[in-house]
């Protein structure tokens, strides 16, 4: 039986079961999950684990990540992987902390740099330790900013790192948790009542909007397009929200299947996503422009035969990746 998110913490550290949302993802699960004191943790149950299982946790130095960490290690069923941008303060935080030395270790990881993440990933997986529970903690608040800050890709630092980063994280440690055989295993990222309009905090202006996703559509990076999201002016706090709204998205895609891109930070060609929406939309039609050669002589430069449109053109291309895809699982 698979073990609830509180049943992996000891009654030392809680979250409440009002402030969680399961989500079933193949043998996968995955949730979101809100800090907030005050609740009480059921007993652990089912069988005995044969081994101690393997935690990544990201922002694991300081807040809520670093508590989970001690809690989770403090356990002795845990070993903990603290995913973290400053090593040398990591270090001294657990050892504040009084975590035990052998059930931690410590893995660079900065989220604001996708070359990064890819390099978290493949260190992780030639350390040869398996992968059962996955936690997106790590965030960048930054609600007094006047301008806005840019990850080493160019994008706007809160969406940046708490969605871009960890979406890409998740994406490319997914088969890793599948492979997992603990019977807890699970993708967790972190949200906050901040971005959730269901929640009185979350209506506290600035509240989280995406709209049509204009902003990300043209990159975030405040230059070609505004480095919000929604296309609006720049807003630290409400970047911080945002970026929870696309952590609950994301999960709602997880949840769904519908995120088949492993290796890429975005899913625009999707139509069945709110990114896939935005125009230009992908389409093929009856392929006449690709029939013709695709050469802008005879024929239009684009597959469905339309006017030329860069962001388009690229879009379509990854359908065609998608259908090349299906023909070969056939």
């Amino acid at each position: 039986m698979a073990l609830q998110a509180d049943a992996l913490l000891p009654s030392a550290f809680s979250i409440p079961k009002e402030s969680q949302r399961k989500l079933s993802l193949g043998a996968v699960r995955a949730e979101t999950m809100v800090a907030s004191p005050g609740a009480t943790n059921a007993p652990v149950t089912g069988k005995n684990m044969l081994r101690e299982g393997c935690v990544v946790i990201t922002g694991a130095s300081s807040g809520f990540g670093l508590a989970t960490a001690k809690a989770l290690a403090e356990t002795g069923k845990w070993h903990v992987i603290m995913a973290c941008r400053d090593l040398l303060k990591t270090e001294r935080a657990a050892k504040s902390a009084g975590m035990p030395k052998e059930n931690y270790t410590i893995m660079h990881l900065d989220l604001a740099s996708l070359d990064s993440v890819r390099q978290f990933v493949n260190n992780f997986r030639r350390s040869g330790n398996p992968l059962d529970v996955l936690v997106c903690n790590a965030a960048v608040y930054q609600p007094t900013a006047k301008e806005p800050s840019f990850t080493a890709e160019g994008f706007e630092l809160s969406v940046g790192t708490k969605h871009l980063g960890h979406f890409l994280l998740s994406r490319l440690l997914l088969e890793d948790l599948k492979q997992s055989g603990y019977p807890s295993k699970r993708l967790i990222i972190v949200g906050s009542i901040t971005g959730n309009s269901n929640t009185l905090a979350g209506n506290v202006p600035p509240k989280a909007t995406l709209r049509d996703l204009r902003g990300l559509a043209r990159g975030l990076n405040g230059l070609n397009s505004s480095a919000m999201i929604d296309g609006g002016d720049f807003d630290g706090a409400k970047a911080y929200k945002d970026s929870k709204v696309c952590n609950m998205l994301t999960m709602q895609e997880f949840h769904s299947g519908r995120l088949i891109v492993v290796t890429e930070i975005t899913c625009q060609e999707t139509l069945n996503t709110l990114a896939g929406n935005v125009p230009p939309k992908a389409t093929l039609r009856d392929l006449r422009g690709l029939a013709r050669g695709l050469n802008g002589l005879n024929s239009s430069a684009m597959i469905d035969g339309g006017d030329f449109d860069g962001a388009k053109a690229y879009k379509d291309s990854k359908v065609c990746n998608m259908l090349t895809m299906q023909e070969f699982h056939r």
